[in-house]
């Protein structure tokens, strides 16, 4: 009984230790499995179409210029550029063959493969390794390189794809023309013709006519085509399914990818069904096979009439291109099978018998009967499909079944006797194309050969330690392909070609560097280049790489002190640069135990030096004095930045305590926080003093309109403060009499830092003035004549605006401050000051200048030491007076709120005017007051 051989198979030999359960195979979904792989080897194929296309549309930069009627031919473009395309168009042929000769391999293999299933399905897995079973598993490769070798229709593989290749030109010079006709721009047309490339279809078009008969429009296809006659372009009556020329018509696609696809599909299916065909026939237990029809098969054609059970020897490649059928082998029953795999056990050989199929089916017969005509003009024109081509002696058989008694040479020389003259002509004539194209392929095939031998020879000669592999190429000389040849010699010429240039390049360049370095020998290199030994080159090249490397590291070194080592190299000699750098190596490490600003001008001092010989003394100026000048200015500009980036940290901290106590100020928070991260990243100076200046200037525009809004509620007229208890007073003249100057700094300062931030510029201007003169103001305010250089406007402006500042600055807690005076007359109570007697009151209408400390301030015949009381207005003076930092000036810079200069003389607490006193002790030239009002206007009739 006939038995599917991919159904599974239980063997009971005699031995049970023999028995095996295989897995079903199924052969619809193996078939499927195959056309998945079919379909991936064209998509290969199309992927290397479309990438062509690109490189070479790639090329066209600009819109092609074409006058009417002109066709577009890469002809025409530069030589360059034809150079290229053709380059690409070689390219394309050369892969895309490698990549369908790769599918065939891999689809032969395949079929290996399940060859050998079926042979362990039924046999065992020993089988495939014992001698006895050798004959059925034969891998069958010079039948596979025969394959891949035959020609069909007169052209190899290779030039089947090269077919392709040519048509792919042609599409595109079509597909640019009228890409160029429709207006596009370069951009526009490289989509275009993409488009057209895919559907071919598109660069035709339907043209509107009139019927010379009925007289009705009617529409048309035309093609654009060029007239070989004139070179030009022009449209012709075109019929789908009718029009034909050297490249489309009946078997063949409008699109070259297309129909390189169709060969992609179509070789590697019929190497699947060569490779299972060679080894059923050498397998004695497959009596025949069974062509299926497939899973994907949508309408009946001649598939359906032709499935059926055939003998083991007919080839079968498909009933049609791209036929998806799928063959499946007729085997022996159990009963043979058992005795085969009894033998096989004992070590023995047995030869199966069994009914095997020599006939044909009755449909196959049947049709090749009904088309007898169709088959002898299609051998005529020489486009018999394959399995009529591949069974022939059978087919003719089947016409005339006489032929069965006759020899091979007896049927050939009948078919020969039943030819015309015009048919043997026909013959005669492709029989001498064939045998020039095959004496054409040999010369072109030992030309290639003797081309990648070459190719090799120079390989191992000049390039045998650059490790360029010539595996690829020996393997593809074995195989005898001469397409893949070519492709091997190419890409090993090309790695060749671009080593040796990348060899030479490197050396020029090496070389051109060294020119730069006098110390540097390219003397070898330069010999090795003029023998064009490339080892030697590479050599030296290394070698002199290796000089110039020391060379470089040397001037990085130096680099940390002299800057551009490099340009300055080029004038001095190291050795002597390296002395610059150790002197000014010596000095710089003295100078950097100063202080920055102090660094600067030790600096410029030594640029001044080096570059003037007469400077503070005559003295040697060495050759290479720019160079120490340099490197001097690099380290200058080194601490200028340093002191930039100081002052700018400074700055930013002060910002930051203002931030910090003024949540709303977020402008100013957001400038202080890019300055700092600016900083912080070490970015550009410049823009980090952009932003601090930003944010100082919203600090103070903010800190105006706040003091401008605290001067709206400055109290101004007279006030009058309670009188301090005895023990009060005996507590702070206690506590006078035994403070430090630090103590009363460390108390007062954060009281005056506190208080500056809530006055206006112009109020902290004029208190700064104060402590530089204040004639003007206190003369008159004691109803004095003012006899000084400053105008009446200066008061009338400076007099109400230090009261109001005055007014808003309270004393936080009582205390005692002195002043020294000479003695003078107070109309108030009729005497003089030294004679005032306890319990006295009077005025001193000008603003009150005291010390805060026993010690401090200037003397006088009286001492008057003044009582305090908490709330007093004033301002202790000792951060910003200019008596004690006379470069704080009100003309110029005031004190910042912040900064501490050191302690003065002075030590002042400026109180304000008017100022109403009380007697409450007396002690030799010490005169004890109390401080009881303030803001009084000065009696009539007081001098000083």
């Amino acid at each position: 009984m006939r038995r599917n051989a991919w159904k599974m198979r239980t063997i009971t030999p005699m031995n049970a230790s023999m028995a095996k359960k295989q897995n079903d195979i199924d052969p619809k979904s193996a078939t499927q499995a195959r056309i998945k792989r079919t379909e991936a080897y064209a998509e290969r194929v199309r992927t290397l179409f479309a990438a062509t296309v690109n490189e070479i549309l790639a090329l066209n930069r600009s819109m092609p210029q074409l006058d009417e009627g002109e066709m577009f031919s890469f002809a025409g473009e530069s030589m360059k550029r034809q150079k290229e395309v053709e380059r690409l168009l070689r390219q394309l042929h050369a892969v895309a063959t490698m990549a369908i000769e790769k599918g065939i391999k891999l689809e032969w293999a395949q079929a290996n493969e399940e060859c050998d299933k079926l042979v362990q399905s039924c046999f065992g897995k020993r089988a495939l390794s014992s001698p006895e079973f050798s004959a059925w598993t034969q891998r069958n490769n010079a039948a596979m390189n025969a394959f891949i070798a035959r020609s069909e229709k007169g052209l190899n593989l290779s030039q089947r794809v090269w077919k392709a290749v040519e048509q792919l030109r042609d599409e595109m010079e079509v597909a640019i023309t009228v890409s160029v006709g429709e207006g596009e721009s370069a951009a526009q047309m490289s989509r275009k013709v993409r488009q057209y490339l895919n559907d071919p279809d598109l660069m035709f078009r339907r043209f509107r006519y009139k019927d010379p008969e009925s007289g009705e429009w009617r529409r048309k296809w035309k093609k654009r085509i060029k007239d070989p006659a004139t070179g030009k372009v022009k449209w012709i009556d075109y019929d789908k399914r009718t029009y034909q020329d050297q490249w489309t018509g009946r078997g063949y696609y409008k699109s070259s990818a297309q129909n390189a696809m169709r060969v992609a599909r179509t070789e590697t299916n019929i190497a699947y069904r060569r490779a299972d065909n060679e080894r059923w026939q050498q397998m004695d237990f497959v009596l025949g096979q069974r062509v299926n029809l497939s899973r994907s098969h949508p309408k009946k054609d001649i598939c359906d009439k032709l499935a059926g059970d055939y003998p083991v020897d007919f080839v079968f490649d498909g009933w049609h291109p791209q036929c998806f059928c799928f063959v499946t082998p007729i085997l022996m029953d159990e009963d043979e099978m058992a005795k085969v795999s009894e033998a096989f056990l004992r070590g023995e050989k047995y030869v199966p018998r069994g009914k095997r199929i020599t006939d044909y089916p009755d449909n196959f017969k049947q049709w090749v009967s009904e088309h007898k005509e169709d088959i002898a003009q299609s051998r005529d024109r020489g486009t018999e499909p394959y399995f009529i081509r591949n069974n022939a002696m059978a087919i003719d058989e089947i016409l005339d079944p006489s032929l069965k008694k006759l020899t091979p040479q007896q049927i050939a020389a009948k078919r020969h006797e039943a030819r015309t003259p015009e048919q043997e002509d026909e013959i005669r004539r492709r029989w001498k194309e064939r045998s020039e194209r095959i004496e054409a392929e040999k010369r072109h095939s030992r030309q290639v050969n003797a081309t990648a031998n070459n190719v090799l020879n120079a390989a191992a000669k000049r390039f045998a330690s650059f490790g360029i592999s010539t595996a690829e190429l020996e393997e593809a000389i074995k195989s005898g392909n001469t397409a893949l040849i070519q492709a091997q010699t190419r890409t090993l010429a090309l790695a060749m070609s671009a080593k040796q240039q990348l060899i030479k390049a490197t050396a020029k360049k090496v070389n051109s560097i060294a020119d730069g370095y006098s110390e540097v020998d390219t003397t070898a290199l330069n010999e090795a280049l003029a023998s064009g030994n490339l080892e030697a080159i590479h050599k030296q090249t290394r070698a002199l790489a290796q000089s110039v490397l020391a060379m470089k590291k040397a001037e990085q070194a130096l680099s940390a002190i002299i800057p551009d080592a490099h340009t300055w190299h080029e004038q001095f000699t190291l050795a002597e640069l390296q002395q610059v750098y150790a002197a000014v190596e010596s000095k710089l490490a003295n100078i950097s135990t100063l202080p920055l600003y102090e660094q600067v001008k030790a600096i410029e001092k030594e640029i001044k030096w080096v570059s003037d010989p007469t400077y503070l003394k005559p003295h040697k100026q060495y050759p290479t004095w720019n160079v120490a000048q340099d490197a001097y200015m690099k380290k200058l500009d080194e601490v200028k930045k340093q002191i930039a980036v100081a002052e700018a940290k400074d700055t930013i901290d002060k910002l930051k305590v203002y931030v910090a106590s003024h949540p709303k100020a977020t402008t100013v928070a957001n400038a202080v926080l890019e300055a700092e991260l600016l900083l912080a990243s070490g970015g550009d100076m410049l823009t980090i003093k952009a932003k601090i200046d930003y944010a100082q200037k919203r600090k103070e525009l903010q800190e105006k309109a706040a003091a401008q809004k605290a001067v709206k509620g400055s109290k101004i007229g007279e006030v009058t403060f309670k009188e301090l208890s005895k023990k009060r007073q005996k507590e702070l003249l206690d506590d006078y009499k035994v403070n430090t100057v630090e103590g009363m700094d460390d108390v007062m300062r954060p009281a005056t830092e506190e208080a500056w931030k809530g006055l206006i510029e112009e109020e902290r201007m004029l208190l700064t003035k104060y402590t530089q003169t204040y004639s003007y103001l206190n003369e008159p305010l004691r109803n004095m004549s003012y006899c000084g250089g400053r105008a009446k406007d200066e008061y009338d402006n400076d007099m109400p605006k230090i009261t109001a500042a005055l007014s808003r600055v309270k004393t936080k807690q009582d205390m005692v401050v002195r002043r020294g005076t000479s003695d003078y007359y107070i109309p108030e109570i009729g005497k003089n000051l030294s004679q005032a007697e306890v319990g006295d009151t009077f005025i001193d209408g000008a603003f009150l200048s005291t010390a805060c400390h026993r010690d401090k301030g200037f003397g006088g015949s009286v001492n008057m030491i003044i009582l305090i009381p908490k709330g007093a207005q004033g301002i202790f003076a000792e951060p910003f007076t200019h008596y004690n930092a006379g470069y704080y000036d009100y003309q110029t810079r005031i004190w910042n709120g912040t900064e501490k200069v050191g302690l003065g003389g002075e030590f002042e607490w400026i109180g304000q005017r008017g100022s109403r006193f009380k007697v409450i002790r007396k002690s030799g030239k010490n005169l004890y007051l109390m401080l009881i009002g303030q803001q009084f206007t000065q009696p009539t009739g007081m001098t000083k």
